[in-house]
């Protein structure tokens, strides 16, 4: 089988929409860094606990370096026999020059962080399911961010809606944000309650301050879940 028709081949087979044999939809992992994919913005590591190769979005500035990263829960190859390139990462599917293109990505991440969440460690080295995770970010105080801020600041992946906390202590407000319209909810419902459930969309919160970022870490351990931070884009 030739190169062509093996990724031909790749591609009926990936476009299953169950198909994930490594069971990483979803999740959170660390993966190494190993160099830039062909696209600007894409590099191509290997998930520390399996080698399993894989392309990170926005990953070119941290080249070299381990970082948690968040994998798509929605596949990346067009089924069309015809189409060699992965959708929506067509000047990035392959290894970048001097390494052999026979390799394709079935899977997409999304940078999410250099930092480990402090306090799991040791938890994160297995990776984290969807459901044992919840991301956060901080914003500059002001109107409530649209979406197309957040995706120009961070890399969640895919958001139906995300939660928007503005204030702390008796000032705190906060909304269910989506693209359409942005309620308000009452301070004492659960966190976790208000986002996405975790197969579907990636679960986010946007705060505004420093102390905002402190009681929101609070809440969610309470919850036994972990909050990852994710790092602003350079």
């Amino acid at each position: 089988m030739n190169y062509a028709q093996s990724i031909r081949a790749e591609t009926r087979v990936l476009a299953r929409q169950d198909y994930d044999p490594l069971d990483l939809h979803g999740r959170i992992e660390l993966v190494n860094l190993n160099h830039l994919a062909r696209g600007p913005n894409s590099a191509v590591g290997e998930v520390l606990r399996n080698s399993q190769r894989v392309l990170v979005t926005n990953g070119q500035h941290f080249i070299g370096q381990v970082c948690l990263v968040r994998f798509d829960l929605e596949h990346r190859i067009r089924h069309n026999p015809d189409v060699e390139i992965l959708h929506g990462e067509d000047e990035a599917i392959f290894f970048g020059q001097g390494h052999s293109d026979d390799y394709l990505y079935p899977l997409k991440a999304n940078f999410i962080s250099t930092e480990m969440p402090w306090g799991f460690e040791e938890r994160i080295k297995g990776g984290l399911s969807p459901e044992e995770f919840i991301l956060y970010g901080r914003m500059k105080p002001g109107p409530i961010p649209s979406f197309e801020a957040i995706n120009r600041h961070y890399d969640p992946g895919k958001i139906g809606v995300f939660v928007y906390i503005r204030g702390n202590g008796e000032n705190r407000q906060i909304y269910i944000v989506s693209i359409d319209e942005v309620i308000p909810v009452a301070t004492y419902v659960a966190i976790s309650d208000l986002l996405p459930r975790p197969h579907r969309r990636s679960r986010l919160v946007v705060v505004d301050s420093k102390k905002g970022i402190k009681a929101l870490r609070e809440e969610i351990i309470d919850k036994d879940i972990v909050p990852v931070r994710m790092e602003p884009l350079l």
